[in-house]
């Protein structure tokens, strides 16, 4: 269903940003 997909985009989204985040900060601690 169209409603489950959008559900689907924004978990991905949230879920990239989570890992976007972990990535920076890791960045912060390296440097």
């Amino acid at each position: 269903m169209h409603f489950e997909d959008v559900f689907v985009k924004r978990e991905r989204y949230l879920h990239n940003r989570v890992k976007v985040s972990y990535f920076l900060r890791d960045l912060n601690f390296q440097l």
